[in-house]
């Protein structure tokens, strides 16, 4: 199959009565019953082998050599397994348009039936499309396809039977019914309507069993969590409809912990803090009709506490709790939490107010957004009114249509869904709201181009390629929750093909332990993401094979940030969020363990409390909930001799390996089969001389020396900055700054820009995602000194490329113990030409100088530039091109050791010269040392 080929999806499901001979009657996706079988059309191993056993073909041809896409109507066929009599349903997920045309048939009694042919409006557009099918008895299996002309398929799941919850017209027949009410002991049910789970950890053993005691009811052990949720758990000798209490301090047991991944349980170390307390009902977290009430707790006094202040009611003959939330914060949490608001605070008639205006007084999809903050504010603070403010704006989004292909809405699918799970149960939803809310979610998001609609979109990160794009994953992030939701609530069978895409991300989103993004600051969202897709099944993260590389990405991303923690690419996206690494640190070190987590997130707080003081980071409620008690925070101090051990590898001199998969698939060795056959493959030095970045470091303080060198030059989004420094900071100051990963021209970036006789060095490439240019894309760490990291001190750097628009570059730079740092660029020519050279710093400060001799001067510090000109060198200094897709537009407006708004400013060195084979010319300059 070829690498260009788009997933191919179809889905089988029983469903009503047909007349035999009829054509497939078009009908609802939704009415999908029980999952039979299904594949994916890619090459992924577990699709591969779907495909062997459903015996794919295309063309007669087997996937694997099958031309792709479906042209003058050829056929995708396979042999469904049919092994009961009566309807199918088949929902085909296709890439149609007007040009992109698709049918759909299938064999029964020795008869062909084949649809008229459909298609979907536009050039490239998502369909799905669902039809009945009829077998007689007898028919065990049955060859079923879809032809095409011009058309994609994408993904095929196989059904039995009709969703009892979905009526005809595609829609939920009622609301599913669930309530915080929770009955601990009744005589209508046979068996324990409620046990306590104890844990083997204390303290949550004692205070469990105690708590047992004194209700007079059942206990059992806390099982090991073994199926993904919404799996009931294995708790021992008890049906799924049984109610359940959880005890757990910070960490708990292992379902406290699986449910605590999965954010149904928010108390941690830091919430409700020392001392304080919470008791919280989840309302039907798994299959069945059993809910489960948290009784939770930061520390063991406060435990205590919780157990103490669960105290249920007689009611009707039955002991039932009734409650929501009942909590009682600790001290510090009382004056630090966000979103505690009295109904009398005006802030609540201004927010509805708000709502009269188009789109909540938001644009894009940031109303999408607010609406999934009302329901984890509600989530978080049992407040009704934000559960209100959730309804209201969620029925304005469906009745304005606001949910759109534009906004890319789709980034904020899953936190519609899970704020919707949230407050579901809320006195504030009435049972109509329920019903128009989960079908308005079902119909009108989920099952929209904003969707599983864009699910298996024309890029080239699929199969087995071991990494997906961000909106993929957040996409992912959205379907999981959907799965969720919709299967243990309504039994969907249709949820069977979203899970098939969550699973796809899961195992392959950052398998490589890269993302295709080269962005030192957006990047680590991909992996926040596809974390979120295993994570919110209460999987671990230490146990799940896509993330086996995780650990040295997380070391990657700590190599990306400077002296105070800001990342190299600060802003990209305009993604503010640039704290999210922490976030992944946090993540590795609760699942796995990783050791530097605590470390390097003090010193990100420690960081912007200098750099960025208005930040996030740099306030006390971040430091209270992420950092160690010595930034302010509850975490132990990080142990110094394992953290020193870790973080060996990142001091001194590091050339920041690049992945195999990722150098791969940038080399044209994997991946992109149909583009690289109609196109040179890029040059690529050797894997093991390779670099995805080189940096030195001088220390973990904020007036460490540091630089940071990027190895690649085009990857996806197209940037052309091979070589460039994205960072240089030195005596207490950042005097380098890189902000985006999609401003394409060189001008952007502090590197070398060369062309020769007027063509430039780089040129995009159409096709494979524009994750191609037509020069080099990876530079080769000729030599280095020290060869190994570990110690800080005097290096020397040398990288190189050869085709750099018809030379051999090479950029070394050297520095440290406490020298100036000397960036010096030699081309070499390959081809004659009229080389035009623009040597380029993108500075931080304010600039001034003439010809060779400049200065940077930012408060109470100055960084001394000299360049070495030649006769008809040209040099002068201005503002920095603007960012336009970076925050502030790349500038740095809060940095305190600037007056001039934080705007960058460049330093540009440029010169033309005549260049036979084998001449070169050379640019030198010297920065620093600061004082």
């Amino acid at each position: 199959m070829g690498r260009h080929a788009l997933p191919l999806i179809a889905v089988f499901i029983l469903a009503g009565v047909s007349t035999a001979g009829d054509a497939p009657e078009e009908v609802s996706p939704l009415l999908a019953g029980e999952p039979v079988a299904g594949f994916t059309f890619d090459d992924a191993p577990a699709s591969v082998e779907a495909m062997r056993r459903l015996r794919v073909e295309v063309g007669g041809k087997p996937p694997a050599e099958a031309a792709w896409p479906l042209s003058a109507w050829a056929k995708c066929e396979w042999v469904a397994p049919t092994p009961r009599a009566g309807e199918y349903v088949v929902s085909v997920h296709m890439i149609c348009g007007d040009d992109r045309r698709g049918k759909f048939g299938y064999e029964a009694g020795g008869r062909s039936r084949e649809t008229a042919e459909f298609r979907e409006k536009g050039a490239w557009t998502a369909a799905m499309k669902a039809f009945r099918v009829l077998v007689p008895a007898g028919q065990a299996a049955t060859r079923m396809w879809v032809a095409g002309d011009g058309a994609y398929l994408s993904r095929v799941d196989v059904a039995f039977g009709v969703c009892p919850s979905i009526g005809a017209d595609g829609a939920l027949k009622a609301a599913a019914e669930s309530s915080y009410r929770t009955a601990l002991k009744s005589g209508a049910v046979k068996g324990p309507s409620c046990v306590v789970l104890v844990p083997e950890c204390e303290p949550e053993k004692k205070i469990a069993t105690a708590l047992a005691a004194r209700l007079g009811l059942e206990t059992r052990p806390e099982p090991e969590f073994k199926e993904p949720l919404p799996a009931f758990p294995a708790v021992d000798k008890v049906p799924p409809d049984t109610n359940l209490i959880v005890v757990t301090a910070a960490r708990g047991g292992p379902l406290a912990q699986a449910l605590r991944r999965a954010g149904w349980i928010v108390e941690n170390h830091a919430v409700p803090g020392p001392g304080g307390h919470a008791v919280r009902t989840l309302a039907r977290p798994f299959r069945g009709k059993a809910n489960v009430i948290v009784v939770a707790a930061s520390d063991e006094a406060g435990l205590a506490r919780a157990a103490d202040a669960f105290r249920p009611k007689q009611a009707g003959g039955e002991l039932v709790w009734e409650e929501f939330l009942v909590e009682r914060p600790g001290e510090r949490w009382a004056k630090l939490r966000p979103d505690i608001r009295g109904d009398k605070d005006a802030f609540w008639q201004e927010q509805i107010a708000l709502l009269d205006k188009p789109g909540g007084g938001l644009s894009g999809r940031f109303f999408a957004e607010q609406i999934a903050a009302w329901g984890d504010a509600y989530w978080r603070t049992g407040n009704d009114r934000f559960a209100d403010l959730f309804r209201r704006s969620i029925l304005k989004l469906f009745d304005e249509d606001l949910y759109v292909s534009g906004a890319d809405t789709h980034m904020v699918l899953g936190g519609l869904i899970r704020g919707w799970d949230q407050v579901e149960e809320s006195p504030s939803v009435t049972s109509e709201d329920r019903a128009k809310i989960a079908n308005g979610l079902l119909k009108r998001c989920i099952e929209t181009a904003q969707g599983y609609g864009r699910a298996f979109p024309g890029l080239p990160y699929r199969g087995a390629i071991g990494m997906r794009h961000n909106h993929q994953t957040a996409l992912g992030t959205g379907l999981v929750q959907a799965w969720l939701y919709y299967s243990r609530m309504y039994g969907l069978g249709r949820a069977a093909a979203w899970k098939a895409y969550v699973d796809d991300i899961a195992d392959f989103a950052a398998l490589w332990g890269h993302a295709p993004e080269d962005s030192a600051n957006y990047e680590v969202r991909t992996f926040l993401q596809a974390a979120e897709t295993i994570r919110a099944q209460g999987i671990s993260l230490k146990t799940w094979p896509g993330a086996a590389a995780w650990p040295e990405a997380a070391l990657r991303f700590a190599a990306v940030r400077d002296p105070f923690m800001l990342p190299a690419a600060y802003g990209d996206c305009w993604h503010a969020a640039e704290w999210t690494a922490a976030d992944f640190w946090e993540l590795m070190r609760a699942d796995a363990g990783w050791e530097p987590a605590t470390f390097l997130t003090d010193r990100l707080i420690e960081g912007y409390r200098v750099a960025h003081p208005a930040s996030g980071p740099a306030r006390e409620l971040f430091a209270y909930r992420h950092g160690s008690v010595s930034t302010g925070g509850l975490l132990p101090a990080p142990d110094a001799k394992k953290t020193s051990v870790a973080l060996q590898p990142l001091l001194g001199l590091a050339a920041v390996p690049m992945t195999q998969g990722y150098y791969d698939y940038l080399s044209g060795k994997t991946g992109n089969a149909v583009f690289w056959a109609s196109h040179a493959k890029p040059l690529a030095p050797p894997y093991e001389r390779s670099a995805d970045k080189v940096q030195y470091r001088s220390g973990w303080g904020t007036d460490a020396e540091y630089l940071l060198v990027d190895g690649i030059g085009w990857a996806s989004h197209g940037n052309e900055d091979l070589g460039a420094i994205e960072s240089y900071a030195a005596g207490g100051r950042l005097w380098i700054i890189d902000a985006g990963y999609t401003n394409t021209g060189v001008a952007h970036h502090s590197t070398l820009e060369v062309k020769r006789d007027g063509k430039p060095a780089w040129e995009l490439l159409d096709g494979a995602s524009g994750d191609f240019g037509s020069g080099p894309n990876m530079m080769e760490v000729v030599k280095a000194d020290p060869k190994t990291p570990g110690k800080p001190g005097k290096f020397s750097v040398m990288l190189g490329t050869r085709n750099y628009a018809g030379a051999t570059w090479t950029r070394t730079l050297s520095g440290g113990g406490g020298q100036p740092l000397v960036v010096e660029d030699t081309l070499v020519a390959e081809q004659a030409g009229v080389f035009e050279a623009t040597f380029r710093l993108r500075f931080l400060g304010k600039i001034e100088g003439r010809d060779g001799a400049w200065r940077v001067e930012q408060k109470d510090a100055v960084l001394p530039v000299a360049l070495t000109l030649k006769p008809g060198d040209r040099a002068s200094a201005g503002p920095a091109p603007a960012d336009g897709h970076a925050l502030d537009g790349g500038g740095y407006p809060w940095y305190p050791f600037v007056t001039d708004g934080g705007k960058p400013v460049a330093l540009e060195w440029s010169r033309r010269i005549a260049l036979k084979p084998g001449e070169k010319t050379v640019f030198k300059a010297t920065l620093g040392p600061a004082r």
